[in-house]
């Protein structure tokens, strides 16, 4: 017949093994996945794309809640991760995303865009030139970036 201690310990032995059985199917889970709201969780270390890419936005049609004009753009890519700044005459933004292997924009958005965080980019990456469309629901254009470096 077990004590009562040992009976405790053998609960808590039990608890530890489904802590632990959950844990390595999650992580399971994680690797197998990948991805996470469309977005790669393991990019990479270096991809062809990797380095600096400088370039333009212009914008489609104007309206009266779309007043910008043109706008630059400056983007390093490492790893896949796709990090910079747009700048226009009144405002600016920072761009993160991801690209793919095959240079297509997997995901790419502007924060802080004329106070909105709602700017989506779409496009691919090539060898020297990088090009593509961007917008929201009051704005709208092209993009052309070039590798710097």
């Amino acid at each position: 017949m077990r004590t009562q201690n040992e009976g405790r310990v053998m609960q808590q032995l039990r608890s530890a093994l489904s802590l632990a059985t959950l844990m390595v199917v999650s992580v399971f889970a994680l690797v197998s996945c990948d991805t996470v709201t469309g977005a790669r969780l393991f990019t990479p270390e270096t991809s062809e794309f990797d380095g600096a890419w400088i370039g333009e936005l212009s914008v489609g049609f104007r309206t009266e809640s779309c007043r910008l004009t043109r706008g630059g753009m400056r983007v390093r890519v490492e790893g896949g991760q796709i990090s910079g700044q747009a700048r226009f005459d009144r405002s600016s933004g920072t761009l993160v995303g991801v690209i793919n292997d095959d240079g297509t924009i997997q995901f790419a958005a502007f924060t802080g865009v004329w106070a909105r965080d709602d700017v989506t980019l779409e496009g691919s990456f090539g060898n020297v030139e990088a090009t593509g469309t961007w917008g929201n629901e009051d704005c709208n254009g092209e993009w052309v970036l070039r590798r710097a470096r």
